[in-house]
């Protein structure tokens, strides 16, 4: 059974973390919907850093209107107009300790979770992190097909934690 141990998010619901325990294993679940346009998007990642604690087990997912690399999470548009938007999710990457799961999984596909109505632009916005010591507790990540938007899955088992 899970048990929750503490809630807390931002004032405008960008941002909820719940801290759980399963049998053993405590972690933290944090959901992010990220603002659409910098230099605001960058600012609310910066502002959300400090909510997260790098020692934790963390498991962040959401929409994040930024990709990890432009170079193989992004096809068409200008790609050098998403160049800052990678900052403020690098350095909440990096702050938090956590990975890219589905990058991990899949380290050599290029697909998207957003396109435009037109399809001649497509991003991977929607993603999904584990706390670096979780990735070896990975074994599975799909982005499931839809109209527009395709949702991030991942299998991440508690045993070997």
């Amino acid at each position: 059974m899970v048990s929750v141990s503490q809630t807390w998010g931002d004032n405008e619901a960008r941002f909820v973390c719940v801290k759980l325990r399963f049998r053993s294993v405590c972690f933290r679940t944090s959901s992010v919907y990220a603002l659409n346009m910098n230099p605001e998007r960058n600012d609310f990642l910066k502002a959300i850093l400090p909510l997260f604690d790098p020692l934790s087990a963390n498991v962040i997912g959401g929409d994040f209107n930024s990709v990890p690399d432009i170079s193989r999470d992004h096809l068409g548009g200008n790609p050098s107009e998403h160049y800052n938007s990678t900052v403020g999710l690098q350095r909440l990457v990096r702050s938090s300790s956590t990975v890219d799961v589905w990058r991990a999984v899949h380290p050599n596909v290029q697909a998207f979770t957003w396109s435009n109505r037109s399809s001649t632009i497509s991003s991977r916005i929607d993603l999904m992190f584990c706390h670096v010591n979780w990735l070896s507790c990975v074994s599975s990540s799909h982005i499931i097909p839809c109209p527009l938007w395709r949702p991030i899955t991942a299998k991440i088992h508690s045993s070997q934690h």
